[in-house]
């Protein structure tokens, strides 16, 4: 199993810390309007600290590769395939910014949390991409670059857009 380097983990959770914090502020104001500043600044820290911890608990992408083939769940959905599957390797904008994907010849969703994000990826054709850049920027010469050039080598070969 692979997972993002720390580094990204920690800019990942910086970034949605300080959103946490922005969305308390609002209530905050009130209970600082009411009760006092003291009350206001731990709510704002409580509710950052726990949204944070909850996040970090649920949202750390995996992705594990196997003489099959691979499987990534970034928290929401899942894709599963076989190595077959995977045709290419391509740079695609997601939300998190430009990353290289590994491209998929077909849909690969095997399960999603509702019915609104099975949609969503679908959509947005994220049922067809694993952001391996995400995992390591260097991932050619990583693990998951020995797992390809084991289990699929004719993906390194190719290079789309």
């Amino acid at each position: 199993m692979v997972s993002p380097p720390a580094a990204v983990r920690r800019r990942h959770d910086v970034r949605f810390a300080g959103l946490f914090a922005v969305f308390a502020l609002p209530v905050g104001a009130v209970l600082w309007a009411i009760i006092g500043l003291w009350v206001a600044l731990a709510y704002v820290v409580a509710q950052t600290a726990f949204l944070t911890y909850g996040l970090r608990r649920r949202h750390v992408p995996k992705l594990r590769m196997d003489a099959v083939g691979l499987s990534y769940e970034p928290g929401r959905f899942q894709l599963r395939c076989e190595w077959a599957d995977v045709v290419g390797v391509s740079r695609t904008t997601l939300p998190s910014g430009p990353v290289e994907t590994l491209t998929l010849a077909r849909p690969c969703l095997h399960w999603a949390g509702d019915a609104r994000v099975k949609a969503e990826v679908r959509d947005q054709g994220w049922d067809r991409l694993v952001p391996v850049g995400d995992f390591d920027p260097d991932w050619r010469t990583g693990p998951i670059g020995e797992a390809l050039t084991r289990w699929a080598p004719q993906v390194l070969g190719s290079r789309d857009s």
